[in-house]
């Protein structure tokens, strides 16, 4: 995973990685805030493992997929949509990032199943 970073090394010595997530003061002296994109692989203190691809309609989630998407539980205003917390939770998330009538379009997404892991024993850095 690629996050924004800066080295706080001096010059020829190793590299001293800082992450934005961990500081909220800016870099001292000249250097600056790299963005993620620029990110070495050297650099990088998260890895994720891909498990499994597939891809199904978007009202198909499950209770406990929705709740692994980081939803925080809601209680729903008409109990015809109800179908667990999670869930509802969910699709307002989906509605309110992709537009209203998203959710009942039920378009095709794909689910990406990952888990972390530590830094490979093959990465060789």
């Amino acid at each position: 995973m690629r996050e924004t970073w800066y080295d706080d090394a001096d010059f020829g010595e190793d590299p001293i990685y800082v992450y934005r997530a961990d500081s909220q003061d800016f870099p001292r002296g000249s250097s600056s805030w790299k963005p993620s994109i620029h990110m070495p692989k050297s650099a990088a203190r998260i890895f994720l493992h891909i498990t499994n691809i597939c891809v199904e309609r978007l009202q198909d989630i499950s209770e406990e997929d929705a709740k692994a998407e980081g939803t925080k539980p809601l209680k729903p205003l008409n109990t015809s949509e109800w179908r667990g917390d999670h869930h509802f939770a969910f699709s307002r998330l989906w509605a309110n990032i992709n537009g209203q009538d998203s959710w009942y379009e039920n378009p095709w997404v794909w689910v990406v199943s990952f888990e972390r892991v530590e830094r490979p024993h093959w990465w060789g850095l």
